[in-house]
């Protein structure tokens, strides 16, 4: 159980979406996740995983967050500065390894997430355990990361590849 997470989850719920996003942004600050000043929460972050989740989550400062947003910070989950993340994505640090015969789901392991300054991240993505996506680069929506993205990328696709190299 994570008491204070789901507190601050009851009283975002409360918050009408696309309004305040200061004040969930605040909100989640008291659970201790730690996020950096002018970011903006349109909605609801579901933080799941195994382990301390609320201390693996690092936001910068000026991010923009449309929502539902969902992370599975069993490993460190780090979001530069001045990220904007559009609607139902999904930042996923567990894996699991390849099993016997007898059950192909082996033993779980977590990896980190990272997403550097000026990314932006489009509706409906999921970003697999591991990933490194590079500064200034921007993802289509409805793509799948598997593999990291090189800093000022355009990328898309399932599994996302690089489209174009966007300028510094």
């Amino acid at each position: 159980m994570r008491p204070r997470l789901l507190l601050v989850r009851l009283l975002v719920a409360l918050i009408p979406r696309l309004t305040f996003g200061w004040l969930r942004a605040y909100c989640y600050r008291l659970a201790g996740v730690r996020i950096g000043a002018r970011t903006r929460i349109q909605g609801q972050i579901d933080i799941e995983g195994t382990g301390e989740v609320v201390r693996n989550v690092r936001i910068g400062e000026g991010c923009h967050f449309t929502t539902p947003l969902y992370l599975n910070a069993s490993a460190p989950i780090t979001i530069g500065n001045r990220v904007s993340i559009g609607h139902h994505v999904i930042i996923i640090t567990d894996n699991h390894s390849i099993g016997d015969a007898s059950a192909r789901c082996g033993e779980r392991f977590a990896q980190p997430v990272s997403i550097e300054d000026g990314v932006w991240i489009g509706a409906s993505v999921t970003i697999l355990p591991g990933v490194t996506i590079g500064r200034g680069s921007a993802v289509t929506a409805g793509s799948l990361v598997a593999k990291d993205i090189p800093a000022n990328s355009l990328v898309g696709g399932v599994p996302a590849r690089v489209l174009q190299q966007l300028p510094p």
